[in-house]
């Protein structure tokens, strides 16, 4: 009996790790990328008493959005006609998307079509029919598409697809499906990256980057043609994108705080843009970079002089009659500029830091914006540095007398 009552706690326990991540459950496994939004309404008293909540209220985000939307699409129609029915159509879904869990998924090309698959689910509960006949009267106003979406409606979950329609989504989306087709909730791989971040997330996007480059893989082996498999498998190789496995991010409330994790997992040894991630970690006096009347800030480390290596190596990789051009135009700026761009610029830039949003430094205005790191400047780089800084008002001047002429 013991060993009956440990068998239900762990079905249980799996049934709620599937449940946690919003609408994981009716995602197939082969997801390329998934975005997922539990809904306001689901989230509960976790949203309602959230300083994000406050912060909807207080800016009037809503009415503002109902009041927009209708002029973006206007003006969108005006210039690009095909961008009209998209917009249409987000504007009929945006409240819906807002308060329901939803999900987008994007899975594998078809070989034979060339497109990939695409659906948007939104678990609408009781509003779920009156949703799918508000997306089916909106494809019947825009008329013919090259791509027509089909609606499905399963229970109380409304799912919009474009493109082709595998077996496991059909299975997991379609009132006639069955539910035992695998879902990206119980993938190895999905599930040991949302280890690293919020297991009950209120947000989440996920990419499948090794699969992705898989795909491509096949589907550049399948065409046949030695000229397209060359212009991939270079920058495949050059930059390591094989080496790059999955990305996560989630978004949670933390008490009435937004808390966000991000991880990539690339095991070592990286290569190519894989390599930029072998940073030390932060330590407390890091933080010190960002002032005490911050209103938003985040520090990180960021090395210019790997990153220019780095391309300088892939591209000797790809295209070593290449790299002559690249090492000759580096020249001509170092010239300029009357330095080495690496070893006397690039070099002396710090490998911390820190961009803020501080009222009392920069006002309320996008100039608030900052961006700073320690910098280990000398006589030289400081009088370049004080050349650099009066560009942009000489060429703000040169343009001003240029348009008054």
């Amino acid at each position: 009996m013991k060993d009956c009552h440990i068998a239900v706690v762990l079905v249980l326990c799996l049934c709620c790790g599937a449940r946690a991540q919003p609408l994981a459950d009716r995602i197939p496994a082969d997801a390329l990328i998934y975005v997922g939004w539990a809904g306001t309404r689901a989230m509960g008293p976790k949203f309602e008493t959230s300083h994000l909540r406050t912060m909807i209220d207080a800016s009037n985000f809503i009415a503002v959005y109902e009041m927009l939307l209708p002029a973006l699409i206007e003006r969108a129609g005006a210039e690009e006609p095909e961008a009209v029915a998209p917009l249409q159509l987000i504007g009929r879904l945006g409240g819906s998307l807002w308060r329901h869990p939803s999900a987008f998924y994007l899975g594998e090309v078809d070989p034979k079509s060339r497109l990939p698959a695409m659906a948007l689910l939104i678990d609408a509960d009781q509003d779920s029919a009156d949703l799918e006949a508000s997306i089916e009267q909106l494809i019947a106003e825009i008329g013919a598409i090259p791509i027509p979406p089909q609606v499905r409606r399963r229970e109380g979950l409304v799912a919009l697809t474009i493109g082709p329609v595998s077996k496991q989504l059909e299975a997991l989306i379609s009132p006639e499906g069955g539910a035992d087709a695998p879902a990206i909730a119980g993938e190895t791989a999905f599930r040991s990256a949302l280890k690293q971040v919020s297991p009950e997330p209120a947000a989440v996007v996920y990419a499948n980057i090794r699969g992705a480059v898989a795909m491509i893989d096949r589907l550049v082996e399948a065409d046949g043609n030695p000229r397209r498999t060359e212009d991939w498998q270079i920058p495949r190789d050059a930059f390591g994108l094989g080496g790059l496995h999955q990305l996560i991010w989630t978004g949670s409330f933390v008490d009435r705080k937004w808390a966000t994790h991000a991880f990539v997992q690339a095991p070592a040894p990286r290569r190519g843009l894989a390599i930029l991630l072998d940073a030390p970690p932060l330590d407390d006096s890091a933080l010190d970079m960002l002032p005490k009347s911050t209103r938003w800030g985040t520090v990180g480390r960021f090395d210019f002089v790997r990153l220019f290596d780095e391309v300088r190596a892939g591209l000797e990789r790809a295209e070593p009659d290449k790299v002559d051009q690249f090492d000759q135009g580096m020249e001509q700026v170092s010239a300029m500029l009357e330095l080495n761009v690496r070893d006397d610029l690039l070099a002396a830039l710090g490998d911390t830091w820190a961009t803020y949003i501080d009222r009392e430094v920069g006002g309320t205005t996008q100039l608030g914006w900052w961006c700073t790191t320690a910098c280990a400047t000398g006589p030289r780089l400081t009088r370049r540095f004080s050349v650099l800084s009066s560009w942009p008002t000489a060429c703000s001047a040169r343009w001003a007398a240029a348009t008054t002429r």
